[in-house]
């Protein structure tokens, strides 16, 4: 699956491959290039910090984005919302997400909500996770990012298991996380680990007290998934573990 800020990018290479006009306003067009004397003399010709661009997104989010930390404090002074969505979430979960943990401390610091969840699940704490950003983590977890995340979706355990990002897992056990929190078609983060095939980390959910034998929503258990995709290693290592058959 493409992430939102991934197409973003390849939409604008596009236009700019066929040169068609750019969709971005002159602010979000010196934001990307991290022209911060641009983006301050757009802000004394009157641009609104606030406004989206149809590609691009909001002026922070782009910032936060790219890692601009300069225009990022330039803009939160000018007045742009630190909590302002899109449609891809908040610039908390774009600079979570690329793992800018800088850029991250310094939305927190200006307000950013850290259980911001403007999809009804996603939090920047599972951005984080998704591509394994131990910094990243760390501090969302320090400034009270909640562990297991909305009730019904995926956690940032699961998304970290199902990923195979092994010391986020670690991180994320360490730090309460639920090993039997389901999502909402009954996956544990165990299910997720044996779709992926990632066996030190069936190891890990585990020994934290995971259930070996837990069953989805429609009756799958790890063992029945493992065996359902040839993962013969996962079977070995589930049944020695055991798992019932």
């Amino acid at each position: 699956m493409i992430r939102a800020h991934s197409l973003r990018g390849i939409l604008l290479a596009m236009m700019v491959f066929v040169g068609s006009p750019s969709l971005a306003g002159s602010l979000q067009d010196a934001i990307v290039t991290g022209d911060v004397e641009r983006v301050g003399l757009e802000i004394a010709r009157g641009a609104d910090v606030n406004e989206a661009d149809l590609v691009l997104g909001l002026p922070l989010m782009i910032a936060a984005q790219g890692d601009h930390i300069a225009i990022a404090v330039l803009l939160v002074a000018h007045g742009a919302n630190v909590n302002g969505e899109d449609i891809s979430g908040t610039s908390l979960h774009a600079a979570a997400l690329a793992g800018h943990a800088a850029m991250v401390e310094l939305l927190i610091s200006e307000g950013a909500d850290v259980n911001a969840s403007p999809d009804g699940g996603t939090t920047p704490l599972q951005r984080a996770a998704a591509n394994g950003h131990i910094d990243t983590i760390e501090l969302l977890v320090q400034h009270g990012a909640r562990i297991d995340g909305t009730s019904g979706f995926s956690s940032a355990l699961h998304v970290s298991a199902g990923e195979g990002h092994k010391a986020a897992v670690e991180l994320l056990i360490a730090n309460g996380a639920d090993v039997m929190g389901v999502d909402d078609i009954g996956y544990t983060s165990l299910h997720r680990a044996v779709i992926g095939g990632h066996a030190a980390i069936i190891e890990l959910l585990l020994d934290a007290g995971a259930e070996i034998d837990a069953k989805t929503d429609v009756g799958y258990t790890p063992l029945h998934m493992a065996r359902t995709r040839g993962q013969e290693h996962i079977v070995e290592l589930l049944m020695r573990r055991g798992a019932v058959q």
